[in-house]
């Protein structure tokens, strides 16, 4: 059976052979982005916060709300899951989302970070369009 070479990295004049970015421009990306928003510690995302996305989803079966992307503690689907809006049931992949989005004060108090109030499940797809809309300013 014909096996195709993998394309060069994404990255460009790289002439490693990747799918996307090579590990090296893969890594490189990570601590651009890392230096633009700062690390997810930075941000309030600590241990606390691990624990938290562990236990969010025992705590929305415990009100009887199914842990699907749009999911929040409300009952009331997100309107950011693009999934609720199609009516797939959407169970793979799944983020802990804050809307809204957290303040810069608020990063630093594990309260606000962990409060149950503020989030939602989202998949990776409905995630990364809510997270660019935000970046756009798009609402």
């Amino acid at each position: 059976m014909p096996t195709s070479a993998l394309p060069f990295c994404s990255h460009p004049g790289c002439s490693r052979r990747s799918r996307g970015a090579c590990p090296e421009h893969r890594a490189a990306r990570h601590q651009a982005t890392d230096a633009r928003r700062g690390s997810r510690h930075a941000r309030g995302y600590d241990s606390r916060w691990v624990a938290f996305v562990a236990a969010f989803p025992r705590l929305l079966m415990a009100k009887g709300i199914l842990p699907i992307c749009g999911a929040r503690l409300s009952g009331i689907p997100s309107p950011r899951s693009m999934c609720t809006k199609q009516g797939r049931v959407t169970l793979e992949s799944l983020h802990l989302d804050h809307d809204p989005p957290l303040e810069e004060w608020e990063r630093q108090r594990s309260e606000r970070v962990c409060d149950p109030q503020r989030v939602q499940l989202l998949c990776a797809a409905c995630h990364s369009r809510k997270t660019r809309d935000e970046q756009r300013g798009v609402q």
